[in-house]
């Protein structure tokens, strides 16, 4: 699937742009691609994700994670797998720079039709 043309999504994140890499009927597993303008955030509010487990990877710039209990940087190269069950949100804390993140679910959330 070509970032360009997958699928827009819109999962409540405030100055970015979300794509699901993989089918919707795909329920195994789901991938979506976040573009995030300089400070940009998944929303101000904790969320949690219908999902057993996401990995967070970080691509392009530096996301800050927000769980429950703590925040932490990540930068090109790293990744961050949590239970999706539990509170969380992200944020680009730079003012100046976009960053790009892939964020991997699984089993899908979003599978089938809907």
């Amino acid at each position: 699937m070509r970032r360009e043309t997958a699928p827009a999504i819109n999962l409540g994140g405030v100055g970015v742009t979300e794509r699901i890499m993989t089918p919707r009927g795909q329920a195994r597993l789901q991938l979506v691609h976040t573009t995030a303008q300089p400070q940009a955030s998944g929303g101000k509010e904790l969320h949690t994700i219908n999902c057993e487990v996401e990995v967070l990877y970080i691509l392009k710039g530096s996301t800050d994670i927000v769980l429950a209990d703590r925040r932490q940087r990540l930068t090109v190269g790293d990744a961050r797998t949590f239970p999706g069950g539990g509170p969380h949100t992200w944020e680009n804390a730079s003012e100046t720079q976009v960053a790009e993140m892939l964020w991997i679910l699984s089993p899908a959330p979003w599978s089938g039709s809907s």
